[in-house]
């Protein structure tokens, strides 16, 4: 009793989070996994059953201020998870090249189990911040840049870009 880890976690031999750990854009998360080669700084998980069911990652968003004390839906344009590329520019780890991240829609306020989220992808020309590049909205309409939209059912939404379904 009272003894504190301060090492690797380990279980049934495989190291479960490393002992070292790493600011990234100024956050040291809860849960670090750095290291020097492939099978060091690789996470894995897999599923092993025979049904149909995948390997998953969730992750969860709400308003609510104590984690399981209270719902509070998200408003429009909220973030609801995103996968941030981070790279070192010589000085520091704070600089992202891109980052796809799910969305609340902007133009929609939830409602009790009706959600509306866009895919968004972005990238960052330069020191500045990312910028939305390809966004897949709630309503099935794709946007390039954040502004040029197309249907890909041959309907013209914007621009001079015509994709056909045949």
């Amino acid at each position: 009793t009272g003894a504190v880890a301060t090492g690797a976690l380990t279980v049934t031999g495989a190291i479960i989070a490393a002992p070292s750990s790493v600011a990234l854009q100024g956050t040291t998360g809860n849960i670090n996994l750095a290291g020097t080669d492939n099978s060091s700084a690789t996470l894995n998980i897999s599923r092993w059953s025979n049904d149909v069911t995948p390997a998953r990652i969730y992750m969860g968003k709400s308003r609510g201020t104590s984690v399981n004390g209270s719902n509070v839906k998200l408003a429009a344009g909220d973030g609801i998870g995103e996968i941030k590329f981070i790279e070192d520019d010589g000085s520091d780890m704070v600089s992202w090249a891109g980052s796809y991240k799910m969305e609340q829609d902007p133009n929609l306020t939830p409602a009790g189990n009706s959600l509306d989220g866009d895919h968004v992808w972005s990238t960052a020309a330069d020191a500045s911040g990312g910028t939305d590049r390809f966004r897949i909205k709630s309503t099935g309409d794709v946007a390039m840049n954040a502004t040029n939209k197309f249907f890909f059912d041959g309907q013209l939404a914007g621009g001079d870009t015509y994709i056909y379904e045949e």
